[in-house]
């Protein structure tokens, strides 16, 4: 054929391409294009490279390179080169191993069995053992951590310096310390055989091609030479590419530019070019040569596409990251086709059918996303935005654009995929248009061509759902960094917030919303300094900030292509609809955005409405937290019932926002059906009316069928955009926590960086606030530190003294940065990392800080990794700390020693225990400089003696700054060699003991007085000659009695006991089990069960509210059939009219939609039920009225009414449904508080606080949010599925038995699919709660943590845990892409099936069968799939109904009340107390820890209980409360078996100050009467008791208040209630007061106003004045049984001497039990029981007992070094019986 005849003939010829149509667009063109634009690519890419290398690195397109992606591909002999990298990727305080493996060596095992390794294991001694397995007997593998890679003889290993200890051990030894390794994976001999072949086949290529010209019954089908030129150069560039690819690899050389993927992309290209030149060979071949010849390339052409779309490796070794006990991810080195159809993860889905997965079965994940490296290129890419100021403020960022501008790349990639499913999305219907024309007339089309569309409605299914998918996968990679992201900038972010801020902000709340409610409270108009930047987020606001707002916002990326892709197909459909309707389209795609307002003004309501939601989550949140980290305190008080009554509160009000969100939801569902309806009207409105068309069926139908096109994109859209405006809020909440003010810490301490021998600690005429740096500030609440002048004596011991409340905490928190500066300057070596700082080689001291905070922080682990704090394990060392803090007897009573864990925030230990493990801490650093907070203060007085002597002041403190607050000051000050006298925030004086002695400033105590004497001899002595020495000892054992010395001396003979501290030793492994304290997090196995579905049915409503609701779901199908139906009845009578419009071609011009032929089936039938004679009336009427004439405009009234009320019925469906959900919820909430609230005290001993509030946040978001929409979602399509299976077997009969297969094909695909993504789910959830617990930890500790500047190990902690989190979370998505693949698949094969029956079936089935048939088969497909989708959506989200009814069953305490045994109104009336053989133990597993213990107790006694720390002494205390039931024995009060009446009988009538101080975040007033039961004059009294207020300032605030004509007591009954305590009048009063004195200089007394706010845990207030209101809290319940342990501990002697006198001169008709260290407090009680071991081991009166110069009371007494002075007081009030 000529030029000229191509050109001037047609392009089809009858059922093919015209030949030089063909030859000229499926060869000439695109061949010199891929051509030009290929070597283009490479060469200006290559010139690139060069010119930003400045041509320093020019070298490595031609050199061996020097990295281990150089490695040879071809070569793998022995004597091959290999090279190390470090690689970027390892975070740089891990230790990391290289390797390299043949891509062979790595493969997935698909053994089941629980033992098997979840990977093959090849063993070859002749190669390293890094990644085989190991049978030497030498090595000790752990079966469950054998997962192992071998490499084959071929392969070779780098040689490391550790090469030969590493080979000891496996894959899972290896990284179970936290080591990475990465493996560079080179190509296998499989591979090297693909790239022989690809060579192989490129020299046939051309070689065939040449021969071609010389052939003249092959050339001559081409008509110009041209064509087969194009043909041979392309094989030749190709040729060319993959010679140059294995001259490189031969080199070791890795290309700087892609030229695999160049190669790769042709031959995709070239394959299907080359199916339209095979297609054409077969059915009109030129010449038989001819046909061979195109035949031949077009095999050879999909032998290249099949070689790398197959191949593993491209052009470089893949790397692949391993840490831990997890397989790598096998996603870098799958191919193009296991990416596309994830058989990746074959294997773990198939291990998932036969058995219940485990979190080691969950892989790695890939290098680039793990949140070490996904961070640090966050970081890298928000370099040129830092977050904040070195001033400690923050520069507010956009935090939307920054994160846009990072995934901008993924964003694009994932929406060009979108863009190419919008094309592809048309091309089943077209497909579908052109086979059922060929039903209808086969003349018209060839058969072959018919076979081509069949094919290609297969293909383009397939192709169309493969991309997709791709989009899907991407979002889902963007969202699991996302959350790195987020997460790791919270977690950062609270390393650098404020200490205490007793304010707290809302996150995502207008300032004005904010502003509004704050004015409700007076003490915030008072306090006019205070601004939004002086506030901050609590903890439980943060918390859900991790546990929901960052979960939102990365949820939304992985569907935001759905956004552009509604665009797309919006635009594709306009376009087609234009087509077929002309400019009415216009009318209806404007109608369509003309109505977006309406759905944008419900979104901002919406977004809105999701706003007030998240703030009252975040207050249900915090409120829980606090009730958590409180619950002891809550029940030795017996609030439960108050607490929960609280917290429902809150939850009802978030319950109120989650009904109207859902409301909103409803709305936005009855826009969603009324705007279809609207743009239909107008657009078939427009062309009847306008331009006067008629709408025939095909114009109906086809139009409808492109606006469904539309819809369900439109759709999916809206909701994003939904979705999108609530992740806003996240988004906004997280941005506005991340622009929060941050600590003034480290610009503090760079600015005067002290170090070596310039060392310097101390103030120079410094002013400190906790609120603001503003020197003016004036705050009432604002306690300040003024003037501060100190240079602490650098490498020795400095005491700071004071009273309650006098600032010296406050003052070394100052001196750690924590406050703000006002003024002057600080100087401390303090303000880096640790790493960062080199120990000196001589002392092995660094310039770093070690602190010990006042109420000791202590991780949840294991009381050795407390010590050691990340430090390395030194032994020697490690038992000197042990030893020198009084820790070894305390390790051989734990059950496993050092290895026992210690529970959150160490709650196994007692009091004086957590502050010694604190204190080891701290001393086993290597920091030079320690600040110790009043250390001693829970310790017992011979242990603090012991502390003092070797480990204060003994070689563990040699050159060793320390700064210690003490309160006892008698002994602290002996050895001090400067002492600081704090007085109401400002220094009243320092200097030297004997001079501060001399002026009077350590007070009159006599002890005081003679331990300063004393050393002051001492210090005196050393100046004399030999006899010094004796003097010294002389003087010294007056201080330190001979028995304390003698146990010293037998204490330090000691050998260390092996079972507590030989890692090594069998003894300690056998007991490491017994001292697991927190057991790992259960999960379910197997699918959730049936009950857990019933539970929450039941709790959505009972029996009528399930008829009702499935009554709903019933009707809605009808509803929406007679819609569909009246469509065809409105075609029908036009067709009628005019029956020349219509064929039956035009009718399924595209296929009618499911429900219309249904419901015209159930119309015909009724109408034959009407024809029975007893209804002949009224069918007769029907069919009269069926036959009228009507015209269009009734048929659209009577459309639109139906539509309309289809609409509505459906948004009443959908809301009953959502208010079903809330009721649910609140059921369900309800009872997991009430469980967890009434749960026994050793439940939460056990359980940390995270993994509750998980429970609390997370699982409970999800059954608020989610499970409603899902269920109701299953629920409807399950019902769609059974009548379109019903429709389909009725009008096709055959097709049920292929329907039969593909239903088992669908089944066997769910089912593996199930299997393996509810056991992925459920260790994504147990994975979640460690993140929390972690994250907790650190927010209560995080002075601790700046404090030893291991921020960055802290940080790295947290990755690791989210990186936890993110592989079963990943997984479960690829798992879910795995199951969409297929199903899409099988899918294509339903509708390939049916149009290959329909053609094979032409002459016996019509074309409206065949249609309706094939139609039915699409809509089969689709709800089946999503049956399954969302089958295992809900089955996920069902998990959190499973997790929640986990802590529904847990074991309760004792009821509240039993009414058949309740104690009379006054009990206890005389407090008198009897123990019988009591005998506890904390579980039924565990030794006891009190063994029968007896004692009895007069009315009105006062008991002493002392005893070493750990004798049992709390834990006796907390009996009387029923903390723990009696083994044996029992305790009486007044005559009443305590064990015998209800729970909130017995604590409501006990009070108990406990050892650890709690206060909750409000004010004064609603911590000493949370819930308003007594008057102001009642709480003032009381604080006034303990010393809070003066008597002389009590009597001046009576006096203001009474001047302002307000009485402060309510001369009612009725107590004034916490929130209108006092009138403005009173407030203001005690406010002005308040505000002259600050203006004076000073600082306030803030229990002047019982609002003053208390911010959260009291922090605030120093630990002294917590302990002080928790003593008022207990006094204002005036009990007749008072149990105070350690009540006092914190609170300077002074003080303690003053209370002590109150209590007995106002309590003498209440009988107390007193724990305490002090033992001047109880040597006057009438009696003291000595505990030792959990034994009762002395019982009398301090007197008798101390006449005993053997009782283990007198030895107390004596090692105190108060001995005299006890002596006296003991005496004193014998005598006075």
């Amino acid at each position: 054929m000529t030029k000229s005849s191509c050109d001037s003939g047609p392009w089809w010829v009858y059922d093919d391409l015209a030949p030089c149509y063909r030859h000229r667009f499926t060869q000439l063109y695109p061949f010199i294009t891929l051509i030009v634009v290929s070597a283009s690519a490479l060469i200006l890419r290559s010139l690139f490279f060069v010119y930003k290398s400045r041509g320093k690195y020019a070298r490595r397109l031609l050199t061996p390179a020097t990295d281990s992606e150089r490695q040879p591909l071809l070569t793998q002999g022995s004597n091959a080169p290999h090279y190390v990298e470090t690689p970027n990727v390892v975070p740089p305080d891990l230790d990391y191993t290289q390797e390299t493996r043949p891509v062979s060596d790595i493969v997935p095992s698909f053994d089941p069995s629980p033992k098997a390794s979840h990977f093959a294991v090849k063993k070859d001694s002749s190669t390293s053992p890094l990644f085989s397995s190991s049978d030497n007997s030498d090595t000790d593998v752990d079966e469950d951590n054998s997962s192992t890679i071998s490499a084959d003889s071929s392969a070779s290993s780098l040689h490391l310096q550790e090469q030969e200890e590493t080979n000891k051990k496996d894959y899972a030894d290896l990284n179970a310390t936290g080591d990475v390794t990465i493996v560079t994976v080179t190509r296998s001999t499989a591979e090297n055989v693909r790239l022989g072949v690809e060579f192989v086949c490129n020299v046939v290529l051309v070689a065939s091609s040449l021969a071609a010209f010389f052939i003249p019954s092959i050339s001559k089908e081409w008509t110009s030479p041209a064509f087969l030129t194009a043909i041979t150069a392309l094989w030749t560039y190709t040729l060319a590419l993959i010679s140059i690819r294995l001259y490189l690899i031969s080199k070791s050389i890795v290309p700087v530019v892609p030229l695999w993927a160049h190669s790769t992309t042709i031959y995709l290209l070239a394959f299907l070019l080359h199916l339209v030149t095979f297609r054409s060979a077969i059915l009109h071949p030129v010449s038989r040569k001819s046909q061979q010849f195109n035949i031949g390339q077009s095999l050879l052409v999909c032998i290249l596409f099949l070689t790398n779309f197959t191949a593993k490796i491209g052009d470089a070794p893949a790397k692949i990251y391993i840490q831990g006990s997890a397989f790598p991810s096998l996603e870098p080195i799958s191919s193009i086709f296991s990416i596309i159809s994830y058989s990746w993860i074959d294997s773990t889905i198939w291990i998932g059918y036969f058995r219940s997965l485990t979190a080691k079965d969950i892989w790695e994940l890939k290098d680039d996303d793990h949140s070490v490296a996904v961070f640090d290129s966050w970081a890298v890419s928000t370099a040129d935005s830092p977050a904040s100021s070195s001033g400690g403020t923050t520069e507010k960022r956009s935090l939307i654009f920054s994160l846009v501008k990072y995934f901008a790349n993924l964003l694009i990639i994932s929406n060009s995929w979108t863009f190419l499913y919008s094309l592809l999305s048309f091309g089943p219907p077209f497909l579908l248009k052109v086979i059922l024309e060929y039903v209808d007339n086969p003349s018209r089309t060839p058969s072959s061509v018919v076979w081509l569309y069949v094919f290609a409605l297969f293909f383009c299914g397939v192709i169309s759902n493969s991309v997709q998918g791709q989009s899907l996968f991407i979002g889902r990679r963007i969202c699991i960094q996302l959350r790195s992201i987020l997460i790791g900038e919270i977690y950062t972010k609270t390393l650098r917030r404020r200490a205490t801020v007793a304010k707290s902000s809302k996150l995502g709340q207008a300032d004005d919303e904010e502003g509004e409610e704050e004015a409700e409270n007076d003490n915030t108009k008072d306090d006019k300094t205070t601004d939004k930047d002086d506030t901050q987020a609590n903890h439980g606001a943060i918390i859900n900030l991790m546990a929901v707002d960052t979960f939102k916002v990365s949820e939304i990326c992985a569907y935001l292509h759905f956004i552009s892709q509604g665009v797309f197909v919006t635009v594709l459909c306009v376009f087609f609809l234009y087509l077929l309707i002309g400019w009415s389209s216009f009318i209806g795609a404007g109608s369509m955005i003309l109505l977006m307002p309406i759905q944008f003004r419900l979104s901002r309501m919406y977004s809105k409405s999701q706003t007030q939601l998240m703030a009252a989550t975040d207050r249900r949140i915090n409120k829980l937290n606090e009730v958590l980290q409180s619950i002891r305190i809550i029940k030795f008080f017996a609030w439960e019932e108050k607490f929960s009554e609280s917290v429902m509160e809150i939850r009802e009000e978030e319950l109120k926002h989650l009904r109207t969100r859902y409301i909103l939801w409803s709305a936005a569902t009855l826009v969603y059906f009324t705007i279809p309806i609207v743009v239909t009207v107008l657009t078939f409105g427009s062309y009847i009316f306008i331009q006067k068309h008629l709408l025939t069926a095909p114009v109906a139908f086809t139009a409808l069928a492109l606006l469904n096109v539309m819809r369900n994109p439109v759709e999916q859209m809206a909701e994003v955009v939904t979705e999108l405006l609530q992740a806003k809020v996240s988004l906004d909440r997280i941005e506005d926590f991340l622009n929060e003010k941050e600590t003034s810490k480290y610009s503090q301490l760079s600015v005067h960086p002290t170090s070596g021998s310039n060392t310097r600690i101390g103030f120079q005429n410094a002013t400190f606030s906790w609120e603001s740096s503003d020197i003016s500030n004036t705050s009432k609440t604002d306690f300040k530190l003024r003037d501060i002048d100190v240079d602490f004596k650098v490498g020795e011991l400095n005491v700071i003294i004071g009273p309650t409340g006098s600032g010296k905490t406050s003052l070394l928190l100052a001196l750690l940065g924590e406050m703000e500066l006002a003024a002057g300057s600080i100087y401390l070596p303090g303000g880096c990392l640790r790493d960062q700082v080199v120990p000196d080689a001589a002392t092995g001291l660094a310039e770093t800080v070690a602190y010990c905070s006042q109420s000791a922080w202590l991780l949840n682990d294991t009381l050795r990794n407390n010590v050691l704090f990340g430090s390395e394990y030194d032994h020697d060392r490690y038992n000197a700390v042990i030893d020198a803090c009084s820790l070894r007897r305390d390790l051989e009573i734990l059950d496993a020693g050092d290895q026992t864990e210690i529970g959150e925030k160490g709650i196994t230990l007692s009091g004086g225990q957590k502050q010694r493990v604190s204190l080891a801490r701290a001393f086993y650093s290597n920091s030079r400089h320690l600040i110790l907070d009043d250390c001693l203060s829970a310790v017992d007085s011979h242990t603090a003696l012991w502390i003092y002597q070797h480990c204060l002041t003994g070689p563990l403190a040699l050159n060793r700054t320390i700064i210690l607050v003490s309160h006892n000051v008698a002994l602290t000050i002996s050895q001090a060699s400067k002492v600081i006298v704090m007085d109401n925030g400002r220094v009243k004086a320092q200097g030297t003991p004997t001079v501060l002695l001399a002026q009077g400033h350590l007070g009159d105590d006599e002890l005081t007085s003679a331990s300063v004497t004393r050393a002051a001899s001492s210090v005196n002595l050393k100046a004399h000659g030999s006899n010094s020495s004796a003097i010294a000892t002389s003087v010294h054992n007056q201080l330190v009695p001979k028995t304390f010395g003698e146990e010293v001396a037998a204490k330090l003979s000691e050998e260390p006991d092996p079972s507590i501290i030989e890692e090594e030793n069998d003894k300690k492994k056998k007991k490491k089990g017994s001292g697991k304290l927190v057991a790992e997090e259960t999960k379910q196995e197997g699918s959730v069960s049936t009950d857990v579905y019933l539970a929450y049915m039941k709790a959505m409503g009972g029996k009528s509210f399930w008829i009702f609701l499935i009554s709903l779901f019933l009707f809605q199908p009808v509803l929406d059939i007679t819609k569909s139906w009246w469509i065809k009845i409105w075609t029908q009578a036009i067709t009628e009219k005019n029956p020349d419009q219509i064929t039956v071609e035009n009718i399924h011009y595209v296929a009618p939609s499911l429900l219309s032929h249904c419901y015209s089936y159930l119309y015909y039938h009724s109408l034959n039920f009407l024809s029975n004679s007893n209804n002949a009336g009224i069918a007769s009427t029907v069919r009269a009225w069926d036959e009228k004439t009507h015209g269009s405009v009734f048929y659209m009234v009577m459309y639109i009414v139906i539509s309309i009320v289809f609409a509505t019925f459906t948004t009443f469906n959908v809301l009953v449904s959502y208010l079903g959900g809330i009721n649910a919820s609140r059921k369900l909430f309800k009872k997991l508080l009430d469980n967890v609230l009434q749960s026994k005290i050793r439940f939460f001993d056990s359980t940390p606080i995270g993994r509750i509030m998980n429970r609390f946040s997370k699982d409970m978001e999800g059954v608020d949010q989610e499970l409603p929409t899902m269920a109701s979602s299953v629920f409807r399509f399950i019902l769609g599925s059974l009548a379109t299976t019903f429709l389909i077997a009725y009008i096709t009969p055959g097709f049920l038995i292929f329907g039969i297969f593909i239903m088992s094909l669908y089944w066997l695909i769910g089912i593996f699919y199930l299997s393996a993504s509810r056991e992925i789910k459920r260790i994504d959830s147990i994975s979640k709660s460690p993140i929390y617990q972690h994250f907790g930890e650190t927010l209560s500790g995080v002075s601790t943590i700046r404090a030893y500047g291991v921020g960055n190990r802290f940080i790295s902690d947290s990755f690791s845990k989210v990186d936890n989190n993110n592989r079963p979370f990943f997984y479960l998505w690829v798992a879910n892409r795995w199951l969409s693949f297929r199903i899409d698949l099988a899918g294509a094969l339903v509708s390939f099936s049916s149009a290959a029956m329909i053609i094979l079936n032409t002459k016996g089935l019509s074309a409206g069968l065949a249609g309706l048939s094939l139609s039915y088969a699409l809509t089969f497909n689709d709800y089946v799939l999503w049956i399954v989708r969302l089958y295992a959506v809900l089955e996920m989200n069902m998990n959190s109904i499973e997790r929640l009814q986990e802590y529904m069953d847990i074991e309760k305490e004792a009821p509240a009340v039993i009414e058949g045994s309740r104690p009379p109104a006054n009990w206890p009336s005389k407090g008198e107390i009897e123990v019988h053989d009591l005998s506890l133990r904390y579980a039924p597993d565990l030794p006891m820890v009190i063994r029968n213990v007896t004692f009895n107790v007069p009315a009105f006694s006062k008991i002493g209980i002392v005893g070493r720390t750990g004798a049992g002494k709390s834990t006796i205390i907390t009996a009387f409360f029923r903390f723990l039931e009696a083994e044996t024995g029992y305790i009486k009060i007044d005559g009443i078996d305590i064990s015998k009446i209800g729970l909130r009988d017995l604590r409501q009538n006990l009070a108990i100050i406990p050892q650890d101080p709690t206060l909750f975040q409000g004010t004064i007033r609603s911590n000493l009467d949370p819930f308003d039961q007594y008057t102001d004059d009642e709480i003032y009294e009381a604080l006034r008791r303990v010393h809070l207020i003066k008597p002389e300032e009590l009597s001046s605030i009576v006096r203001r208040i009474k001047g302002k004509g307000k009485s402060i007591s309510s001369g009612h009954s009725t107590p004034l209630r916490a929130t209108t305590a006092m009138d403005s009048a009173a407030s203001s009063a005690i406010a002005a007061a308040a505000a002259a004195k600050a203006a004076e200089g000073e600082n306030v007394n803030l229990f002047h106003d019982l609002n003053t706010a208390v911010a959260e845990g009291g922090s605030n207030l120093s630990q002294g004045q917590r302990q002080l209101m928790c003593l008022a809290r207990s006094l204002l319940k005036s009990p007749k049984v008072l149990l105070l342990d350690e009540a006092t501990a914190s609170i300077d002697y002074e003080s303690d001497a003053q209370i002590q006198k109150t209590i007995r001169a106002e309590f003498a008709q209440t009988t107390i039990l007193t724990i305490a260290h002090r033992l001047r407090s109880i040597a006057d009680y009438d009696r003291i029981l000595v505990m030792d071991a959990g034994r009762a081991v002395e019982y009398d009166h301090p007197h008798v007992l101390l006449q005993n110069t053997g009782s283990i009371f007198y030895s107390m007494c004596a090692n105190s070094g108060e001995l005299e002075t006890l002596l006296g007081i003991a005496q004193a009030a014998y005598e006075a019986l």
